[in-house]
């Protein structure tokens, strides 16, 4: 049974997450209407909950929160061919999730 989402879509876009703050900066590899990943040297365990600042390609901002799916560390000197990072599963109910199904909509289109 396939698990991946069939809707990502490929995405950079700039991110601050953090625990309870906004503390970590990374940059989105991928994007779905359920989650995004979030390549970064710096992720957390499973099971995390985060808050995630996503800065839009025209310049709106949006805090969404989720939890860690899954996460992979890779030793910095593999990084280039090995992708270190996490999955993270975002809250539908959080107030910007709309805005954000929205913008991954219109890039499916």
């Amino acid at each position: 049974m396939e698990k991946r989402n069939k809707n990502r879509q490929i995405r950079r876009l700039p991110v601050q997450y953090g625990k309870t703050a906004y503390d970590h900066e990374a940059f989105t590899s991928n994007i779905s209407p359920t989650g995004l990943f979030l390549r970064t040297m710096a992720a957390f365990p499973s099971g995390t909950r985060v808050q995630v600042r996503l800065t839009l390609p025209d310049g709106r901002v949006l805090e969404l929160a989720g939890a860690i799916m899954w996460a992979r560390k890779t030793a910095p000197q593999l990084a280039e061919s090995m992708k270190s990072g996490m999955g993270v599963r975002l809250d539908p109910s959080a107030p910007a999730y709309a805005a954000y199904l929205e913008f991954v909509k219109g890039m499916a289109g």
